[in-house]
């Protein structure tokens, strides 16, 4: 799902992201290691999605693109002391995109749980290979500072821990929602302008019966129902729609 998108604009919009983002860590990085963070990010990001969304299908490569603001904040704190006269600046500035980015995910429509993760990844990794090389007067290499050697050890102990963590909960089948039922709410936030509620546009599936009859995949977790065919539903899309609401959200 990282490589799909759902059209041009979802991949414009990524490219404009990317581009946001991206150009100074792989100016400053390197290829190689913002490729990592970028692969590894957008497959927690899918991750995060098949357990808090299993029955919702996403695509796209927002999971991997928000790996790259978690990236930021890992290089913010790994290399601070190349920003201590600008720290304020660059502090508001990541704190501004962050903040925007986690909020645009609250609409319907949005996967936030795949942004959430990318974006936690993003950090863990960024915390293991972005630490900025020093030189003295001599250009002699500095040794890693203290604090730069923790925060690496913290990004190697907790990078494969969370992985292998949700995978275990993905293969058991965890229902997060029993534990967690407000966890909702990090991907659509109702307000008075939309409603997370099931929604027909989400995708539905009908297939044809016996006897009349057409069997539907609804939505999310509603399941498969079975109600009479009405007039015109193999070719007419409102009639598909139609039955959707009528079968699965009535």
């Amino acid at each position: 799902p990282t490589f799909l998108h759902g059209g041009v604009l979802h991949l414009l919009f990524n490219m404009a992201f990317l581009n946001s983002f991206g150009t100074h860590l792989e100016t400053e990085f390197g290829h190689a290691r913002i490729a990592y963070i970028y692969l590894m990010s957008g497959f927690f990001g899918v991750l995060c999605s098949a357990i808090f969304n299993p029955t919702i299908p996403s695509v796209g490569a927002s999971g991997a693109c928000y790996g790259l603001i978690g990236a930021s904040w890992a290089d913010y704190f790994l290399n601070f002391s190349f920003y201590r006269n600008q720290w304020r600046e660059v502090l508001c500035r990541l704190s501004a995109g962050t903040i925007f980015n986690a909020l645009l995910g609250l609409i319907p429509q949005l996967d936030n749980f795949a942004h959430l993760g990318g974006l936690i990844c993003g950090f863990f990794t960024g915390l293991t290979v972005m630490i900025l090389p020093r030189y003295d007067l001599y250009a002699n290499l500095k040794p890693d500072k203290s604090y730069q050697t923790c925060l690496k050890l913290f990004g190697l102990i907790s990078t494969p821990v969370i992985i292998i963590c949700f995978l275990i909960i993905l293969y058991v089948g965890v229902d997060v929602d029993t534990y967690c039922p407000w966890c909702s709410y990090l991907s659509c936030l109702p307000t008075p302008l939309w409603s997370c509620e099931v929604s027909c546009e989400e995708g539905f599936d009908i297939t044809d019966s016996v006897l009349g009859n057409s069997t539907i995949i609804c939505p999310r977790d509603i399941g498969i129902r079975e109600a009479e065919s009405p007039s015109g539903i193999k070719t007419d899309l409102d009639v598909q729609f139609q039955f959707c609401v009528d079968v699965c959200l009535n």
